[in-house]
């Protein structure tokens, strides 16, 4: 069964395969601690694939929140966003609205400064989730996942103005590239990539 947006970078060869940014990468550091932030625009291929956004708050054992879209049989091969979480309080998903072709959505995962409780969301949904367990992010992410070994083009893909929270939101000022063959990544800043490949 296809578990959406299994967010770890694997020594082991793809699938999964995945292109765009870690923050630090494995096994992470202590990035700005309040959250991360980008705007992802909405490709419709054949075949099964996600683009998210996560905050990764261990490598060792993997636990994590993720909010992006997917299209899977999971999702009937819509177009959907989703929530996901993993952390020592255990595993949840949840589908959300719809997400329409060539339309730029923005996701979020977001800790109060004040309270350290976290949220999540885009444009059209939120979800509260409270203070998580572990509570403090080790790295952010920003990926296109194919997680099947049938290939899928994912020509167009583009994420843009990712950000860190700390009190206000920052634009990113590091990345770590990271595409697996046969997909590529272009980098157009720290902030902003594009991706593509497949077949």
């Amino acid at each position: 069964m296809l578990v959406v947006g299994i967010n770890t970078f694997s020594a082991s060869l793809p699938p999964p395969y995945y292109a765009g940014y870690f923050y630090y990468g494995p096994p992470g550091g202590y990035p700005p601690p309040n959250g991360v932030k980008g705007n992802i625009y909405t490709i419709d291929k054949d075949g099964t694939y996600c683009q998210w956004v996560t905050v990764m708050l261990s490598y060792t054992p993997m636990y994590w929140v993720q909010v992006g879209y997917d299209k899977s049989s999971k999702s009937n091969f819509k177009l959907l966003s989703f929530y996901e979480k993993k952390d020592e309080n255990g595993y949840d998903f949840e589908y959300f609205n719809s997400r329409t072709p060539g339309v730029t959505y923005q996701y979020w995962i977001s800790k109060d400064p004040s309270l350290h409780v976290w949220t999540c969301g885009s444009n059209d949904w939120s979800k509260f989730l409270n203070v998580l367990k572990p509570n403090s992010a080790v790295d952010y992410q920003a990926f296109s996942e194919m997680p099947l070994p049938t290939l899928v083009n994912i020509d167009g893909t583009h994420f843009m103005y990712l950000s860190y929270r700390i009190y206000d939101w920052w634009l990113w000022d590091r990345c770590v590239e990271h595409a697996d063959e046969p997909y590529w990544i272009i980098k157009v800043s720290n902030y902003e990539f594009y991706a593509g490949g497949g077949w």
